[in-house]
């Protein structure tokens, strides 16, 4: 039991810190714009999970190309693991 509540709870702690790191790297506006077109992007069932990458990675590119890519990656994974709750999907998992 306390090894789920312990995991819950890294979970939440990882996904507000990326959150957090997001907004502050890349801003709010920008965060809140990210947010929305990934929601478009896993909407759209045409492009392959490379394009879909591709274009969030162009996003990200277009905002500010300093930020090395580990960042960008991380900030692409936390955003899609919350728009498509893949973190709730994988905490029931290890229930």
């Amino acid at each position: 039991m306390w090894k789920q509540v312990l995991v819950k709870i890294g979970f939440f702690l990882f996904e507000l810190g990326a959150q957090v790191l997001i907004q502050v790297i890349f801003g709010k506006e920008n965060r809140e714009r990210f947010e929305l077109l990934v929601r478009e992007l896993a909407a759209d069932s045409e492009l392959t999970t490379k394009q879909k990458y591709n274009r969030a990675k162009k996003f990200l590119d277009e905002v500010k190309e300093d930020v090395p890519d580990t960042l960008k990656n991380m900030a692409i994974e936390a955003v899609v693991a919350k728009v498509t709750d893949k973190a709730d999907k994988a905490l029931k998992k290890i229930k």
